[in-house]
């Protein structure tokens, strides 16, 4: 719910004074009221079954909860008196814990504080007569004033910024004061997409999410794009989504039609627009030559290890010893040796990424500088026999991807990954390179505790983001892949859950299972690469994947995953074995909605016969699939 508020709340930055930007409705007032809602609830009565009901309306935000003040509560003192009456004891102990509350009977007092601090009206409490509910109104803030006319809109535009994504995970960047002053300046003048290019793991994520947080204020909107699989995912899945303040999604809208409705809205734009595209992985993409023909309002700023034809090339070169030697010790909080560290970032080939995860590592590990650099001359660790002197910005054959990443898997021995740790990583190795919530990941690797994930994030395998969501860099994850090679039997616990959580049970809404295809689509795609992976888990993910394309109207997508279903399930299964009848069937009907119904023949026929085999007439399957056949005949 806070996420969901970040998004659809607006960012506002007042050019005049040196608070830093903020929701307008404070982050600290919206945390504190759905706080309190939970706690303060009532979960035991008749109205037990009631939601709390968040609405978010143009000028204010309401929030209701179910149940009613406690009688000593004067409502016409709330705020000002530190009084409270704790309803649900267990559940306050919790949120005190966690420290989403601080002390009771303090929170409406600091709601109200923080609300005359940023000139807003006080929050407003009531009692609802009709009904138990307890109702918090908000009012959200408005540009400040004091400028007329044109004048006073202009400055307004400057102030608010319509924030069309959540903001990436802030870091602090070292030594890119330079590229970020150049980029600045590119951006503004050029007419075409400005592309930062280097090497995998030399900083360009984060010099681009340094740039976005230092400039998205001076635009009217701002997005920034994390690269799922293609362009056309990549900007339905940030600015195509059901709650999108871009574009009006409608509910079976397909990517390609999502697709559409974006660009069309972006080269209508008379306003300022910042668009950040993270990390392209396929520079041969058809769709990229689209965001070169954006108006120049439209600032497109992308990155990525490959050169991208048409756009505007920034490369980002290695950082000075000096600054690797600065970044080694933002990590490494154990006694500073700095004749050593000189040694160890020479040997790291300054590259930031394994510079970074050295220094954890050893932190973490409890170890010397010393010692670290003992233990990489041992295991013969030298990245800069690999990196070039300039920037290299693809792998120019194999070998030499091998020789770089040989390398960097030594840093496995040191680091002391243990058993359950590597699993965490080879799943994370297949799954998308985006922020994962935490408790997806240990549900659907059925974890027993987070230590082994918090394990890897200190060690800097994986990061961790202020909402609890996990990422994996992109090259940790080729990393991973290239030592530990990873296959179904590697991935069957998340194969299998996320089977499950893309079937459909009777009742269910398709629609609701759309945020689990994404980390289908990727385990899918990277495992079923290998001829020799063959499992039927495997195949009814794959399966299920086709079935909730079909269901969104997204038949292509729908063809491709049902086709690999198909493939391990022929090469796998009896000739007569009811799944195969399953995918035969499915086939018929994807391309029966396609109008291709000659294609779609042939595997009716497959199916009926399969299902002939396995069951009588008048079981409801068979005789499903002898309705479709019929059809397809008279259709042909």
């Amino acid at each position: 719910m806070i996420r969901h508020l970040k998004k659809n709340l607006y960012l506002i930055r007042d050019i005049y004074s040196d608070k830093p930007e903020d929701y307008d409705i404070p982050e600290i007032v919206f945390r504190e009221l759905l706080a309190n809602a939970f706690i303060h609830r009532e979960y035991q009565s008749h109205i037990s079954t009631s939601y709390i009901q968040v609405e978010l309306y143009p000028d204010r935000l309401e929030i209701k909860n179910p149940g009613n003040f406690h009688d000593a509560i004067d409502i016409k003192t709330l705020g000002k008196v530190e009084k409270s009456y704790v309803r649900n004891l267990e559940i306050s102990l919790v949120f005190f814990l966690h420290k989403f509350v601080e002390r009771a009977g303090k929170g409406i007092k600091r709601i109200q504080e923080v609300l005359l601090e940023n000139g807003m009206k006080p929050a407003d409490f009531k009692q609802e007569k009709k009904g138990n509910f307890v109702t918090a109104t908000v009012f959200r803030k408005k540009p400040s004033a004091g400028l007329k006319g044109k004048e006073e809109t202009q400055q307004s535009e400057k102030r608010k910024v319509t924030l069309l994504t959540a903001l990436p995970r802030k870091i602090k960047l070292i030594g890119r004061d330079k590229d970020l002053s150049a980029l600045a300046e590119m951006l503004k003048k050029a007419e075409r997409v400005v592309l930062v290019n280097g090497l995998g793991g030399v900083g360009k994520t984060e010099v681009c999410k340094s740039f976005f947080y230092s400039h998205y204020n001076e635009y009217v909107y701002a997005a920034w794009i994390d690269w799922i699989s293609s362009l056309r995912e990549s900007l339905v899945h940030g600015l195509g989504g059901d709650d999108s303040q871009f574009i009006q999604a409608g509910e079976t809208d397909t990517v390609d039609e999502l697709f559409k409705k974006i660009m069309t809205r972006l080269r209508q734009m008379k306003e300022s627009f910042l668009l950040v595209v993270d990390d392209i992985e396929h520079p041969g993409d058809a769709d990229l030559d689209a965001l070169a023909s954006l108006p120049p309002q439209v600032k497109v700023l992308v990155n990525s290890r490959s050169f991208i034809e048409g756009y505007v090339v920034q490369s980002l070169d290695y950082l000075s010893p000096g600054e690797c030697r600065a970044l080694f010790y933002e990590f490494y909080k154990g006694k500073r040796d700095d004749e050593v560290v000189k040694k160890i970032v020479e040997l790291c080939g300054y590259h930031t990424l394994s510079v970074e995860l050295l220094a954890k590592t050893a932190y973490h590990a409890a170890m010397s500088i010393g010692k670290l650099y003992e233990s990489l001359k041992s295991k013969g660790f030298n990245l800069n026999e690999v990196a070039s002197d300039k920037v290299a910005t693809i792998w120019h054959n194999e070998k030499e991807k091998k020789r770089f990443f040989d390398h960097l898997v030594k840093v496995f021995d040191i680091s002391g990954v243990t058993e359950e740790g590597l699993s965490v990583l080879v799943n994370m190795s297949v799954l998308p390179a985006v922020y994962i919530p935490m408790e997806w990941v240990r549900e659907w690797l059925k974890l027993k505790d987070n230590n082994s994930v918090v394990s890897l994030v200190e060690k800097g395998w994986l990061k961790r983001d202020e909402e609890m969501r996990l990422y994996m860099h992109p090259v940790m994850q080729e990393v991973v892949r290239f030592r530990a090679k990873p296959d179904v039997q590697k991935c069957k616990t998340l194969i299998i859950s996320l089977a499950n959580k893309l079937s459909l049970e009777p009742g269910d809404n398709p629609i609701l299972k759309k945020e689990y295809i994404l980390y289908g689509e990727s385990v899918v795609r990277a495992l079923a690469m290998e001829a020799e992976e063959k499992d039927e888990d495997l195949a009814t993910l794959a399966n299920n994947l086709s079935l909730r394309h079909k269901d969104m109207g997204q038949l292509d997508r729908a063809l491709e995953f049902q086709l690999k279903a198909l493939a391990i399930r022929e090469a796998v299964l009896d000739k007569n074995h009811p799944d195969l009848a399953t995918s035969y069937n499915n086939l018929s009907w994807i391309y029966r909605d396609m109008k291709d119904y000659a294609s779609a023949l042939p595997y009716a026929e497959k199916a009926v016969d399969i299902l002939q085999f396995n069951f009588p007439n008048g079981h409801p399957n068979l005789d499903g699939a002898k309705r479709n056949l019929e059809v397809l005949k008279k259709l042909e």
